[in-house]
């Protein structure tokens, strides 16, 4: 073939290796900020160190068109094609021989796979910031009564176990058939289902490890595989617009979530019923990714131009 798959995982699960990198690192020192200056010092840092550095690095580095503009094919196509055939040729022919259909947002939300992985990811967004502002106040409960650094240093452990997680994901997504990725989702959702899941048999410290190292591997799995699952499915057009629509449609969950553990506990004196919501809500999640099946093509192809 014109083209074969390199044995390394596409960019998207490199990018979130680094990102699981700088949680390893951060978390420490966030935890060491608010010991010396308080939280509130601390969240007036981060916002500054985010528009000092962050959105330079946005502005000066992120590309607006596909990688063919600039004379690059995605990750893992290698053509034998004519040395003076058109990029963007080479890109339609890539696109074909993979099955790689473009589907604008307003076709892609009329599919069914579109809101179902919704619902899914929906699902996995009440568990994410549940788990990072209430893990250190549940570690740190009289109930179990570790320290706030070492509570700190064990949430570090569930974002370590996640960067080779985030590696494996991509890898496992480069490598299995488009319709079988949806698989590799609904393992990581019930991974971190599980995790939920350990944590509400005994409170021990060797079964909180187990939560999180548990947690993180599923955690990481599912970062690399819902991008490029979503990719997968409707292609690069559009999947900014595609991907952004997903997430609206989730952030009011991601932002009630915390709210609601903090009232279950302040209700109840405990996160035991918040949490077993929450692993009755990934598992759900896993069982639904399962039967979500690729969407199919669009009844007529839009035109590759080489733009966003």
């Amino acid at each position: 073939p014109s083209y074969r798959s390199q044995k390394w995982p596409s960019s998207p699960g490199r990018g979130l290796l680094l990102s699981g990198l700088s949680g390893v690192l951060v978390l420490p020192l966030i935890s060491w900020l608010i010991t010396v200056v308080d939280w509130r010092m601390t969240c007036l840092i981060g916002g500054v160190v985010m528009f000092v550095i962050g959105v330079p690095l946005v502005w000066f580095f992120v590309r607006q068109e596909r990688p063919e503009h600039y004379g690059m094919l995605p990750d893992g196509a290698i053509t034998s094609g004519k040395e003076d055939e058109d990029m963007t040729a080479k890109g339609i022919r890539y696109a074909a021989e993979v099955k790689e259909f473009d589907f604008t947002l307003s076709r892609a939300v009329r599919t069914p796979a579109f809101w179902l992985l919704v619902i899914a990811g929906f699902c996995h967004t009440l568990a994410m910031p549940a788990i990072n502002l209430h893990g250190v106040p549940f570690l740190t409960d009289p109930a179990i009564g570790f320290d706030p650094l070492k509570a700190s240093r064990m949430l570090v452990l569930m974002v370590l176990v996640s960067i080779p997680a985030r590696f494996f994901g991509g890898l496992l997504i480069d490598r299995v058939k488009k319709e079988h990725t949806r698989f590799v989702l609904a393992g990581a959702y019930l991974l971190q289902a599980l995790g939920f899941g350990l944590s509400l048999f005994h409170q021990t410290e060797a079964m909180i490890y187990a939560w999180f190292v548990v947690y993180g591997f599923g955690m990481g799995t599912g970062f690399a595989a819902m991008p490029l699952l979503r990719m997968r499915y409707f292609g690069r057009k559009s999947i900014g617009s595609i991907m952004g629509t997903a997430r609206a449609c989730a952030l009011p969950f991601g932002i009630l979530a915390p709210i609601w553990t903090g009232w279950i506990y302040d209700t109840t004196g405990s996160y035991i019923f918040a949490f077993t919501v929450i692993a009755g809500l990934l598992s759900f999640a896993g069982v639904l990714a399962s039967f979500i099946l690729p969407p199919k093509p669009p009844d007529s192809s839009i035109e590759f131009r080489g733009e966003l």
